[in-house]
């Protein structure tokens, strides 16, 4: 990219040719990469044992050396979303699973370590083998992958999956000038760099926190939708301005739903909420007497001065998802506890409780913060 002529050099592959495209604006989508630990044998046996997920192709080529595997054992290096998701599935195709991650609590950046245990728990009820707050120390093998080892036990397997994390792809925008921090791409409100005329969007970029303003990366494609809307309006002419990241985030466990949104307790305490509380609330999704109602555990992460929604998070067999939405909506539009508590939600008894969860966790924070109801 050469930004002060605007123009671009393209490689046509099957020629071998190259040639220059002029640009009146440029929209970046350099993605993500998946980041590879810096333990023996993690280089070496990549293509021979070792597995990333980041695209359906390497999911195909993972599903393949699953369902060939001679020692049907896996050990999947990460607590996220990609791990947690991906050691599932392998166990649903038959392989003995090990999870590791160094530090314990799964899913960090979306949940609070209280909130672990639920999942945790739902891991080893399926037949996993946790090995949280443990780190690989090495792989092993011959000709491809024979074992690794965790904290000095060695564990046999002949697939691993590294899903310790995704790097902003930046080589292309720093080599033309573009303003790039570790964790990628400078962006403003219209999604433009620190070059006018070129935009960037998606996994590939930092943002802000539409809560408090501050720098923040959101690797979810919603946001990544949402930015390359609002980028390619402004590429084409028009005026339109991102609000910034929530990082409403949804993922599956099993039959579990596991969804957050907004800041866990701890980063709202480093946002500068000094008086941010977690207020934990259990509860069934539908009355009790339904055959089919299962429980929600459901945190809002609350400032303890004003009642304003921050964060929260929800784990359950069914309803987590819809109920973070809402939260979602809320958080991004400035709503305090005293709004949820006032609002009016549907009831009929095979979707819905009376008194839904929603309602029950708002009262309670309320209570526990002694938070004063506006006149």
């Amino acid at each position: 990219i050469d930004a002060e002529k605007k123009t671009i050099t393209v490689r046509n592959n099957d020629e071998g040719k190259e040639f220059a495209l002029p640009f009146d604006s440029l929209i970046l989508g350099l993605g993500a990469e998946p980041v590879n630990l810096s333990i023996p044998g993690a280089k070496e046996f990549i293509g021979r044992g070792i597995h990333f997920v980041s695209n359906l192709t390497e999911a195909e080529n993972l599903q393949k050396a699953a369902l060939d595997s001679n020692m049907k054992s896996a050990v999947v290096v990460g607590g996220g979303a990609i791990g947690l998701e991906v050691a599932v599935g392998l166990k649903h195709l038959g392989l003995d699973v090990h999870i590791t991650k160094r530090t314990p609590p799964p899913f960090p950046g979306a949940l609070d370590p209280s909130m672990g245990p639920y999942i945790t728990d739902k891991l080893e009820e399926m037949g996993m083998h946790l090995h949280f707050g443990k780190g690989i120390d090495k792989i092993s093998g011959d000709d491809s992958v024979t074992s690794v080892e965790i904290a000095g036990e060695t564990i046999p397997c002949d697939i691993v999956v590294m899903a310790v994390g995704m790097r902003a792809r930046t080589g292309l925008a720093e080599g033309c000038g573009l303003e790039v921090s570790r964790n990628g791409i400078l962006t403003d409100d219209r999604m433009e760099t620190s070059v006018p005329g070129i935009y960037a969007v998606g996994d590939c970029i930092e943002s802000f926190s539409r809560i408090d303003g501050s720098r923040a990366s959101m690797q979810l494609a919603t946001a990544a939708y949402q930015m390359g809307t609002i980028a390619g309006i402004n590429a084409a002419g028009g005026t339109t301005k991102y609000r910034g990241v929530l990082n409403t985030f949804l993922s599956m466990v099993g039959d579990m739903e596991v969804s957050a949104v907004g800041l866990t307790t701890e980063d709202a305490k480093d946002a500068g909420f000094e008086n941010a509380k977690g207020i934990v609330t259990k509860g069934l999704i539908k009355p009790h007497f339904m055959p089919d109602a299962t429980k929600l555990v459901l945190k809002l992460v609350v400032d303890g001065n004003d009642g304003k929604l921050l964060g929260a998070q929800a784990v359950g067999e069914q309803g987590a998802a819809w109920r973070i939405n809402i939260l979602s909506l809320a958080i991004g539009t400035g709503m305090t506890v005293f709004d949820i508590a006032n609002a009016e939600f549907a009831y009929c008894p095979p979707v819905s409780d009376v008194y839904d969860i929603l309602s029950q966790a708002a009262d309670i924070a309320i209570k526990r913060l002694k938070l004063q109801r506006p006149g």
